[in-house]
């Protein structure tokens, strides 16, 4: 038991601008969220399409950091 109140998991997205589309990867994530029981934080969602930050939420995805938006 770590005690950690949420988890950000590298899935393909980075702080800062992209030079080019992020490739996210989702059954990554999916297989984070199904081994762990806290909420997942994805950083670096500037840049990410509006319909990969919403499919990410069916993974578990529970906060959306934002920074250069």
């Amino acid at each position: 038991v770590t005690g950690i109140q949420s988890f950000a998991p590298a899935f393909g997205t980075a702080h800062g601008k992209y030079k080019q589309k992020p490739k996210l990867q989702f059954d990554l994530l999916q297989e984070i969220h199904c081994s762990t029981n806290v909420p997942l934080v994805m950083h670096g969602a500037s840049g990410v399409t509006e319909e990969d930050v919403r499919k990410s939420l069916n993974y578990g995805i529970a906060e959306v950091n934002f920074s250069t938006e």
